[in-house]
């Protein structure tokens, strides 16, 4: 044995039952997937279970499982101070809750977008440090070049401007995608963009600077567009079981609850799982010209409301409402999981592709969208009429009478008289 290959060649070496390689490479992966506190007391078990599962990997599908595996096992190793201090989304283990939702990623997708999340708060540690992130979703692209969207809590100041919303509006969040192998932090979204963005219907094209073609005019470029539909489908779609989540009538704000005694939240039980009354939106409703919250201008009594926004509509009035409000934009269900908890899956009706799921008896739930970013329509989809045609100048118009001067020609040389 003197080279890597010849060990390689060894462990590859097929004995009718599979081999060494593609054996050790499950192993890692399951160990990785069911992050135990000491692992190495279930390697046996673990082992004797993949031993027995009929169906094998192909052997390319393992080598790239085990190349993942040994990444990110280099990621978590060098970058296990920053999961500490950060509040990063274990995708790892929410991947098995997605699952039951159908949203079903690949062992591959799983490890490559955890690492990324941790790559994230790295590259942004000096100059726009990320205090939590999560894995948002996907929206996908009629190019093939699907944007991974990242939610993040970061440092950044927004610019409060009449018509942009700063932390306590919608842009709470930042959000970060891939997009062509590089991520970008997404501009933050103006309520004109809000407005334009539910009037148009078209796909992305995985092209952050390109222009939003269509009628009316998209007033910005796809980045602009991408970020809108991230607000509008997370404010329809981020809900969490029943006291989870609280107002803080102080601040005026939606806040996860205290772990003290006095409220911990309830746990979901088999028998209102499924129950709408037992789901609460968890964002505020973006209203009809864009906004959570309408600003306000000094007036004689103090601040009041801007008289501009008064005819702004809202699809629910107050934070915290329960789904069953508009339960017709949902579907629920129970799955029975006699291996541990029983599941509950919540799917939008409104924006196909969002999922929020939940343990039943624990706390703990995630949400997830994965799509083209299209909201359903009652009636088929018609483009806005074109705006009507200029009148004809009905005045009577008049011509006008040239005037005509005689030229003056000069006199040629020789002709003088």
């Amino acid at each position: 044995m003197s080279t890597i290959e010849d060990a390689k060649l060894i462990l590859e070496r097929d004995s009718g039952k599979g081999n060494v390689y593609d054996h050790i490479s499950k192993v890692i992966l399951k160990v990785l997937q069911q992050n135990q506190a000491d692992p190495i007391h279930q390697f046996e078990n673990i082992s004797l279970s993949i031993k027995d599962e009929l169906n094998q990997m192909p052997k390319q599908t393992s080598e790239l499982l085990l190349a993942c595996s040994s990444s990110m096992l280099t990621a978590l190793k060098s970058q296990k101070s920053v999961g500490e201090e950060h509040d990063i989304q274990n995708v790892v283990s929410d991947a098995g809750l997605l699952d039951w939702s159908g949203l079903s990623f690949t062992q591959e997708e799983i490890f490559f977008v955890q690492n990324l999340m941790y790559k994230l708060v790295q590259e942004t540690q000096e100059e726009n440090p990320i205090a939590k992130v999560r894995f948002w979703g996907k929206l996908l692209t009629c190019t093939g070049k699907d944007y991974i969207v990242f939610e993040c809590v970061d440092q950044a100041l927004n610019e409060i401007s009449p018509g942009l919303e700063g932390r306590d509006g919608a842009n709470k969040y930042a959000y970060y995608v891939l997009s062509d192998g590089k991520m970008s932090r997404l501009p933050d979204v103006e309520e004109t963009h809000l407005v334009y963005a539910r009037t148009t219907r078209k796909y992305l094209t995985g092209k952050l600077n390109v222009e939003v073609s269509g009628y009316p005019l998209f007033p910005g470029k796809e980045a602009h567009y991408l970020r809108a539909l991230i607000s509008l489908i997370s404010s329809d779609t981020a809900v969490a079981p029943i006291s989870f989540f609280g107002l803080n009538e102080e601040e005026d704000i939606v806040s996860k609850m205290d772990n003290s005694e006095e409220e911990i939240p309830e746990k979901l039980l088999p028998e209102n799982v499924a129950n709408l009354d037992s789901w609460v939106y968890i964002q505020r409703c973006i209203n009809s010209m864009g906004r959570m919250r309408n600003p306000k201008i000094d007036g004689e009594d103090g601040e009041v409301e801007d008289p501009k926004y008064a005819s702004a509509t809202l699809e629910r009035e107050t934070p915290l409402a329960p789904l069953s409000d508009g339960s017709s934009r949902w579907n629920s269900s129970v799955f029975l999981n006699a291996a541990s908890h029983d599941i509950g899956v919540l799917r939008s009706c409104k924006w196909p592709g969002a999922v929020a799921v939940s343990v039943v008896g624990q706390v703990r739930f995630v949400n997830c969208y994965v799509g083209y970013g299209m909201a359903t329509m009652s009636d088929s989809y018609t483009p806005p009429s074109l705006p009507s045609l200029q009148m004809e100048c009905d005045q009577k118009l008049d011509e006008m009478t040239d005037i005509i001067d005689q030229p003056i020609v000069a006199a040629e040389e020789g002709n003088e008289e």
